[in-house]
């Protein structure tokens, strides 16, 4: 009992053991922020991939001479997103295709930093998977466009008649234009919440020094190839 007693007595005269101790009730916090910093860095990296494959994708098909997107329908779309067949993470992200969008801004016709997106729905997933193929989905008007910021809309609803929509299958250099009734289109909420530390965007996204050139890699080719214009 007095040997116990004056131990714990050297250990407070001494400082003995008390950093240990305010270690351990630090640990979890920073434990927590460093998983926290890991999977922000991995969501990151997946958001630098994507954009990076969306760039050269769309690169590739305007400058395809075996196929392109017809002019007069690509200068007057709102929206264009781009869901790759491939990316480098994609075993991680999971079976339903991933991709991203830009919408036009109001004023300049410019395109705003991109929105990462999912594609659901069973049909278009086997059709893409069949093909091999990737998907390009153009917003062709206003609405079209605003659709983008609803997290979980479905593009097959809108007026057919009114061509709010239009999408191309890409394969092996040429398009060819494909139906997409019964598809999902659901922010994904990790890589946006990494990127722009909101989990789903409902506002069109103005270009920042805040955001990564490597995310904007994306935005700058759509400003190379589609022609922009004011109101």
């Amino acid at each position: 009992m007095k040997k116990t007693a004056l131990s714990f007595f050297l250990m407070l005269l001494f400082g003995i053991g008390l950093p240990a101790i305010a270690q351990i009730d630090r640990a979890p916090s920073d434990i927590d922020r460093s998983l926290n910093r890991r999977k922000d860095s991995r969501e990151l990296i997946r958001a630098y991939d994507r954009a990076d494959v969306a760039a050269n994708l769309f690169r590739s098909i305007m400058e395809s001479p075996s196929g392109t997107i017809p002019v007069d329908v690509i200068n007057h779309a709102e929206a264009i997103a781009v869901f790759p067949s491939t990316t480098q993470f994609r075993p991680l992200i999971g079976e339903e295709p991933v991709g991203l969008v830009s919408i036009r801004d109001l004023q300049t016709g410019q395109w705003g930093p991109p929105i990462f997106i999912r594609l659901e729905g069973k049909g278009i997933k086997d059709q893409l998977r069949r093909e091999k193929g990737s998907l390009i989905l153009l917003g062709m008007n206003r609405r079209a466009a605003e659709a983008f910021l609803i997290d979980d809309f479905r593009p097959g609803k809108y007026s057919a008649e009114n061509a709010d929509f239009i999408s191309y299958l890409v394969r092996n250099g040429s398009i060819t234009e494909i139906p997409i009734a019964g598809s999902r289109i659901v922010h994904d909420r990790a890589v946006n919440e990494a990127v722009y530390e909101e989990r789903v965007i409902r506002r069109f996204l103005p270009v920042s020094r805040q955001i990564s050139t490597r995310v904007l890699i994306f935005t700058e080719t759509l400003n190379r190839y589609v022609k922009g214009r004011g109101v």
